[in-house]
């Protein structure tokens, strides 16, 4: 059976009081249901003031999913979902409520009724709606056509040595990020060399004046730079502190159907801290910034959330590095694709 406890629709923290909100998404792809023996989903390390607490999801063998919350020295409460009937593919969103002054722990699947540690176990079964195998209907969010144009026109007056020096670059850059993506690793340097490289080439934008290396060369090209993403231009329906960034594929694939220019995803708002909307462009300079010892509170406060917890569909990654690495390969994919185009003189 494959699952996949994807965190990237939203994970909220609370910066006052005792309360800590977490909201995320389950997928469940293939294979049979219950799982044989009972399987952690997800373990969310958290850190609010001087409190460290932890939330972990837990499917049990009995088809009901357990959530358990510990916070210091306050003692471990537990709450049980309902039995899940689930047959094929399907996802669904939860939503978990913890304070542990309170000893309060609430559990809400699909947006139906909470289940809370103090509830006794349900006898009802929750069905799980399955989707379809095939894609989802692709959304087209901007307009590509003239965003090439734009991209074309801000190139315009490149010489000839000009546009061969910036494909040169290119090439360079986008065979470095294929030998980072090839160790696996999330060692600080590996993480740094890699946002460093997404920066150049895609988040290098300078009073204005946009000098992203992978945009100049599309540019110049007259290409096009499609991708798909987990998110529209709207702002999630939540308003929660902190909001974790949209994330990017290279092509379209279950639960990414919004299609778009990678310039339109940049612009998007794609996380949120403390209300205030942070465009994708500028978390990933934020995230660059950070492991680069710079200071912003606010995008420091994006990275600190973001290596706090690990992926469920990768556990040996935390968010942060599943964030780089998901960037990374979608770039790379848009950079190999330009590179056999010929430069036009």
């Amino acid at each position: 059976m494959a699952q996949n406890m994807q965190m990237g629709d939203a994970t909220t923290r609370e910066e006052a009081g005792s309360a800590f909100t977490l909201v995320c998404t389950y997928f469940h792809d293939s294979g049979d249901w219950p799982p044989p023996e009972d399987t952690c989903l997800l373990e969310q390390v958290f850190t609010q003031g001087e409190t460290k607490g932890q939330i972990t999801v837990i499917c049990l063998a009995n088809g009901r999913l357990e959530v358990r919350a510990s916070s210091g020295e306050y003692p471990s409460i537990a709450a049980f979902s309902p039995v899940l009937l689930i047959n094929g593919r399907s996802w669904f969103p939860i939503f978990i409520e913890y304070d542990w002054e309170k000893s309060y722990l609430g559990l809400k699947l699909l947006g139906e009724t909470k289940f809370t540690n103090s509830d006794e176990l349900s006898d009802v079964e929750i069905e799980i709606p399955a989707i379809a195998d095939e894609l989802p209907e692709i959304e087209i969010i901007g307009d590509t056509d003239k965003i090439r144009a734009d991209r074309a026109n801000r190139v315009a007056n490149f010489s000839s040595d000009e546009k061969q020096t910036a494909i040169r670059e290119l090439a360079s850059e986008i065979t470095q990020l294929r030998v980072i993506l090839g160790t696996s690793s999330d060692e600080p340097e590996i993480l740094r060399s890699a946002i460093t490289i997404i920066r150049k080439l895609v988040a290098d934008k300078n009073r204005g004046a946009d000098q992203s290396l992978l945009l100049t060369v599309a540019g110049l090209l007259d290409q096009s730079l499609t991708v798909y993403s987990n998110s529209d231009e709207h702002l999630p329906p939540l308003s929660p502190d902190v909001v974790f960034p949209s994330i990017l594929s290279p092509e379209p694939r279950w639960g990414f159907r919004f299609e778009m220019d990678i310039e339109t995803w940049l612009d998007m708002p794609g996380t949120i801290v403390a209300t205030e909307a942070i465009s994708n462009r500028n978390t990933i300079k934020g995230i660059a910034d950070k492991i680069g010892a710079h200071v912003d509170l606010n995008k420091r406060a994006i990275v600190d959330l973001m290596a706090a917890g690990r992926s469920g569909a990768r556990p040996e990654y935390t968010h942060l590095h599943e964030y780089i690495v998901q960037i990374a390969l979608t770039v790379l994919h848009l950079g190999t694709n330009l590179l056999p185009m010929p430069a036009s003189t």
